[in-house]
């Protein structure tokens, strides 16, 4: 009788974290929606996530020894524990945000990454489905409706928008729906791999075709864009999907050396030709444009009317002649700077650029002529500034244990990856570890990148060590 009701008690629990994790991945894509970002609406959404989540924290911590066992889980422990160190240290700054911070932090690795290996496998993979189609469809539509703005010339700076956000299509970028088009263009290269995935485990035709044209859609608005990170993170996404798909193959029993030359060439080849296709959609669509507007311009000799600029895609200025980073070579310059400073514990993330401006006023993070930032943009450098060496080394344990999980049930045991979901679960999160290199993402933010991230390396983890998988 009482395993009875632990059982179900289980299931309901179990069903409740499914509308928790469903909850929290509308708040991520929502708060990177330029429409309604900073909305008020989305502050009273994130007070009842962050509830509703801390009530399934204290649950697991009554059962805490189901999810202890959970591979890697003790080194995100001592992170989170470093960075409570890191906030106390430097509480002069402020506390508040850093607790904010450390309660998300908790929420990601102790419900999206921890987990019960005595739930059934089937449970989880259409938990994952569900959230994995649920980010498709948001994730297309925000395409269409940004393209409708494209094509539309609608555009707005934070100063004219009526959202006070950056808006639609401005200074030769697509921003769409997206409060930033890196974030966008990695949320569509992410969309691209759960796509082809998808695609493949599909056998319907009509579900297929609805994969290629969001697939489709995905090129065009990271070509609009004009994301490099975004560029960097599809062709990283397609190049190691499709590295593993090949080698995985069977058909060609050919030498070991040969076939892993063979499998790295044309693997390069089809991510090269995924980023050449991002080329071609922009110089055709600006080719287009400006035959369009030039024949609009010669047929209405007209000069009453002035006429919208004709919306071609490209960034303004010399940007890429100036600076190929983008501010983020200084940015990680400073970082060293300022970890200089405290390179024990370092400065809290939400505290480190008030530290910066009293310690190093003059160091680039909050002295340039743009303004001041709250992060280098790049995950290592954040995790060395905010937390020292002490997190650093932690994380770095973390990323360790899980490449020798991998290398020893993939490579050790099995002589290589075979299983798609296991190739998909590595590529999918190769996106989101390269755009962590170039963006805030994976930690210290609250983005479906690193949902998504968290959410995922936990069904891989889960995947590999859980003996009841379904194989």
């Amino acid at each position: 009788m009482n395993k009875c009701n632990f059982k179900k008690s289980d299931l309901f629990f179990g069903n409740l974290e499914s509308v928790f994790k469903a909850m929290f991945l509308t708040l991520v894509l929502l708060s990177f929606n330029n429409i309604v970002a900073g909305n008020k609406v989305l502050v009273y959404l994130s007070y009842i996530t962050v509830a509703f989540g801390g009530i399934l924290i204290f649950r697991r911590v009554l059962s805490f020894k189901k999810y202890a066992g959970t591979y890697g889980l003790w080194f995100l422990i001592a992170f989170v524990g470093s960075y409570f160190i890191s906030s106390v240290i430097n509480r002069q700054y402020g506390i508040l945000e850093n607790i904010q911070a450390m309660a998300w932090m908790v929420l990601q690795f102790g419900l999206l990454f921890a987990f019960d290996k005595t739930k059934p496998y089937k449970d989880i993979k259409a938990e994952r489905n569900i959230i994995l189609k649920y980010f498709l469809i948001f994730i297309c539509v925000s395409n269409i409706v940004s393209l409708i703005m494209l094509f539309t010339n609608f555009g707005y700076n934070d100063y004219w928008s009526p959202t006070n956000n950056l808006i639609g299509f401005i200074w030769g970028r697509l921003w769409g729906t997206y409060s930033d088009p890196n974030n966008g263009s990695v949320f569509c290269a992410a969309s691209v791999i759960i796509s082809i995935y998808f695609l493949k485990c599909s056998k319907k035709a009509w579900i297929k075709t609805l994969y290629i044209l969001n697939i489709i859609l995905d090129f065009i608005y990271i070509s609009f864009s004009d994301s490099r990170t975004g560029m960097v993170c599809l062709f990283i996404g397609i190049l190691v999907f499709s590295y593993l798909l090949i080698n995985a193959s069977e058909k060609f029993k050919i030498n070991k050396i040969i076939k892993q030359v063979g499998c790295v060439f044309v693997a390069l080849a089809i991510a090269v030709t995924g980023v050449l296709a991002l080329s071609v959609i922009k110089n055709g669509y600006n080719y287009c444009v400006e035959k369009i507007n030039s024949y609009g311009l010669s047929s209405d000799s007209s000069d009453d009317e002035p006429r919208k600029p004709a919306t071609i895609i490209g960034r303004e200025g010399d940007e890429l002649d100036e600076d190929i980073s983008n501010r983020r070579f200084d940015l990680w310059e400073s970082g060293i700077e300022i970890w200089k400073e405290s390179p024990i514990f370092g400065t809290a993330h939400r505290t480190l650029q008030s530290f910066a401006v009293e310690h190093l006023p003059n160091t680039y993070l909050v002295n340039n002529d743009l303004g001041k930032f709250n992060s280098t943009h790049n995950l290592f450098f954040d995790i060395l500034v905010s937390q020292g060496l002490v997190g650093i080394l932690i994380f770095i344990a973390f990323i360790i244990s899980i490449a020798v999980l991998v290398i020893k049930k993939c490579f050790l045991i099995k002589g290589k990856i075979k299983d798609k979901e296991i190739i998909f679960y590595i590529s999918i999160l190769a996106v989101f570890a390269s755009s962590s290199m170039f963006i805030i993402d994976i930690l210290y933010v609250n983005s479906a990148g690193s949902f998504l991230f968290w959410f995922l390396l936990g069904n891989l983890v889960n995947k590999l060590t859980n003996k009841a998988v379904e194989e």
